[in-house]
């Protein structure tokens, strides 16, 4: 498995940084929780497991943008959208 290590990620609204998370406060390290993940499901080239960000985390509404980014990993940028009824 290879090793990446990032010691934060960040997410912005709209350009605003709302959540800033250190991930040396995770319950489990973010290899071991792959790991056990990875016990369970088969995870591929690609695949994305998001780390939970707990107790206040941002809200947001269709038409926001949504930035995340952590050293080491390119930004993963998204414009929420309405749910179609």
């Amino acid at each position: 498995m290879p090793t990446r290590r990032a010691s934060a990620s960040k997410c912005a609204s709209n350009g605003d940084l709302k959540q800033s998370i250190d991930f040396s406060q995770l319950v489990r390290p973010a290899q071991q929780l792959l790991a056990d993940v990875g016990d369970f499901m088969t995870l591929a080239h690609g695949d994305v497991l998001m780390l939970g960000c707990g107790h206040g985390r941002p809200l947001a509404r269709a038409g926001d943008r949504i930035d995340i980014s952590a050293p080491g990993f390119e930004t993963l940028s998204n414009t929420l959208v309405k749910e179609a009824a």
